[in-house]
Order: C-alpha cells, then sequence, then structure tokens
C-alpha cells in the first residue's frame, strides 16, 4: 500500500497495474507481450513490472499489508 501511495505521489497517476514477475517464471514470460501491449493501449494508467527476486520486499510488505 505504501508503494502504491509513492508511486501515485511521483506519478500522480490514480491507476497503476502491477505485474509481479520473475525471470525464471514461465507464465511471466508469457503474458509479458499481452502486459506490454496493454500498457500501450491504456496510456491514462501507469503499468509496471517487479521482478519479485530483485524486490522482495515490496511483494513481502505488500503481502503482510492485508
Amino acid at each position: 500500500v505504501l508503494f502504491l501511495f509513492v508511486l501515485n505521489c511521483i506519478t500522480n497517476i490514480n491507476q497503476v497495474v502491477i505485474d509481479f514477475t520473475a525471470s525464471w517464471c514461465g507464465p511471466c514470460r508469457f503474458i509479458a507481450p499481452v502486459f506490454n501491449e496493454m500498457a500501450k493501449k491504456f496510456s491514462n494508467a501507469e503499468f509496471v513490472k517487479i521482478d519479485v527476486d530483485e524486490l522482495p520486499v515490496i511483494l513481502t510488505s505488500l503481502i503482510h499489508s492485508n
């Protein structure tokens, strides 16, 4: 939640779509082109990819914030 608040403050965009991904994840690689196309199509939203292996603290904080 804090991450989304900070991202909203930095970008001044209210709609954020996050793709939690990993380089070893087959389904993540499969959905990547779809995610990229959606980012082009919906320019009013901010599309962000987070590699859970590179930034595990983001995923952990989101899971534990509920």
